[in-house]
């Protein structure tokens, strides 16, 4: 049995945090209209709210992107190259990616990212324990910025993976943004699985 986990590697240090944080309340506070980012709800509790949201009723998204996942992950991933390393932005539960999981054998490395350190070493630890010869290299960063990966999956064919209509919610700078930086991180030839409201499509990396 070849197990690879650890816990989440923290590029961000705590000051570097607090500064951000701080720099974004300021912003989002005089903005016209006041704003906050979203993405500090999810400390542990709030991640764990997060989930019990998106079982209600109420709230389609993650349901029809279960059903496009389950129905066209074989079609979506299929053509993956052996020892492919899927790089999950805003990793959050595992649900989503299991399906791929099951649907892509070729996936030999899965590098979730997500802001939530507690929240995220939990559902890694969980998906090494059901999947136990995927490399599992956990990372803990705010995903809309820069980070690097892992030394060990540099040089992998990359896939990244980015579901539950997020992308939605940015503004149209703050996707391209997030796109530009996914480039960068994934680099060249790369691939990216984007949900945008029940909407499931790869894009190509390319120069």
């Amino acid at each position: 049995m070849d197990v690879t986990f650890r816990s989440a590697i923290r590029l961000d240090r705590r000051a570097d945090e607090q500064e951000t944080f701080l720099a974004d309340v300021i912003a989002g506070l005089t903005d016209k209209p006041k704003r906050l980012s979203s993405k500090y709800f999810y400390d542990a509790a709030g991640s764990q709210l997060f989930e019990q949201i998106t079982a209600l009723p109420e709230y389609y998204p993650t349901r029809t992107e279960m059903r496009i996942l389950r129905e066209q992950g074989p079609q979506i991933v299929g053509e993956l190259a052996p020892g492919s390393t899927l790089v999950e932005f805003g990793s959050g539960s595992t649900a989503k990616v299991r399906v791929l999981l099951g649907a892509a054998p070729n996936i030999a490395s899965y590098v979730p990212v997500d802001i939530s350190a507690e929240f995220l070493n939990e559902e890694a630890a969980r998906l090494q324990h059901d999947f136990p010869h995927l490399k599992v290299f956990p990372i803990a960063a705010d995903f809309t910025s820069l980070f690097e990966l892992p030394a060990a999956v540099r040089g992998r064919p990359l896939v990244g993976f980015f579901p539950g209509s997020t992308i939605g919610n940015f503004e149209p700078h703050e996707a391209a943004s997030f796109l530009r930086h996914a480039a960068r991180i994934l680099g060249d030839g790369a691939e990216l699985i984007v949900g945008a409201d029940g909407l499931t499509r790869a894009v190509r990396f390319t120069k």
